[in-house]
């Protein structure tokens, strides 16, 4: 029996199959040997929406299909997908989560030797840690904000920004080694509602963590920030090829592949950690500042097809600038972020 097509915009049937080349016919709505949707029609994003849906309730023979091209050849993934060829490789999306939350899970653990094995440093009850007991700020939380001092301006600033006055909060439990809510609000005047004892409260939770503890709360929000600005960030990707014949879907394919590419080489350095923690970082540094520069360049030019190297290196070049600063953007955010979901 046919399969009922009437939830799907009409067909722009092609001669033959996207994905695997099979001859078609004007009456096959799919193709009869991989299943494909007979339909040339560019990427929409009710097309990302089903494939999403369908992704996510069954597990295939697509990653493995997708992984080995995907380090093998940079960009032709990209390519392929947006090409049609979408039944025998992973939605790209799916891939990207698929890689974060293997870096979230690996990254947990690794915090949890470090911080719970490792060490002999644990803190599980903040309200019986005594901050008055070390007086030497290197290293701890209280490095970032030595240079400011609790005074009338502070004051009145948090008053109407929640970030200052969490810093103010904990000015005030480092200062007087306080615990109670009511009486640094009482100190300060300010109104005890629901938010503001929230932030007390965070307060006195990242009072206990040190600069890589902090850092370790920030790694695990990583994807999720990232996630988040990965968007915007092909926002300027669409600008910067406005003249080319290429859809905002279209570099966002490019843009989770090889988001993917980092969170797996980041996986393979936490993984490298829990072995050896020297040997996690070295690797990280490579991947980061070498194997990834490179897989981009060459995932670059492929996808984008620039005429030389030179253009090549201009785009890369720009496109790293944008990059990092809307990295800078994310971490800002992703901090006020942090401290309010630790």
């Amino acid at each position: 029996m046919e399969t009922n097509l009437s939830h799907l915009p009409k067909l722009k049937k092609g001669n033959t199959c996207l994905n695997c080349g099979h001859i078609l016919t004007e009456e096959d709505n799919f193709c009869p040997r991989c299943g494909q949707l007979n339909d040339t029609t560019r990427l929409t994003f009710m097309d990302w929406v089903r494939e999403i849906l369908s992704d996510f309730i069954s597990y295939d023979s697509r990653l493995r299909n997708s992984l080995l091209p995907l380090f093998k050849n940079p960009g032709q993934l990209s390519i392929d997908y947006i090409n049609g060829q979408r039944s025998s490789h992973i939605h790209p999306i799916r891939l990207y989560l698929i890689a974060s939350f293997l870096f979230f899970l690996i990254s947990s653990i690794t915090s949890f030797k470090e911080h719970y094995i490792t060490t002999s440093k644990s803190v599980t009850d903040s309200s019986n840690f005594d901050i008055s007991i070390n007086d030497d700020n290197e290293g701890s939380i209280y490095s970032i904000v030595d240079n400011i001092t609790i005074n009338d301006s502070l004051i009145n600033v948090s008053k109407n920004s929640y970030k200052s006055r969490f810093i103010l909060y904990l000015l005030d439990i480092k200062k007087y080694n306080n615990k109670d809510y009511k009486t640094a609000s009482d100190r300060y005047n300010f109104e005890k509602t629901n938010l503001n004892k929230f932030a007390f409260y965070k307060a006195i939770e990242y009072s206990t963590l040190t600069l890589k503890e902090l850092g370790s709360v920030l790694e695990k929000k990583l994807p999720i920030i990232a996630f988040t600005f990965l968007p915007f960030f092909v926002i300027f990707l669409n600008l910067i090829h406005y003249k080319k014949d290429i859809l905002y879907l279209e570099h966002l394919v490019f843009a989770f592949y090889t988001q993917s590419v980092l969170f797996l080489m980041l996986t393979f350095e936490e993984i490298a950690s829990l072995i050896y923690e020297p040997l996690g970082d070295t690797i990280g540094n490579i991947f980061i500042f070498l194997i990834f520069p490179i897989y981009l360049f060459i995932a670059l030019k492929k996808f984008y097809k620039y005429p030389s190297i030179k253009r090549t290196v201009i785009i890369f070049l720009l496109l790293n600038f944008i990059y990092f600063f809307t990295a800078f953007l994310a971490i800002v955010f992703g901090t006020f972020f942090a401290f309010f979901t630790y």
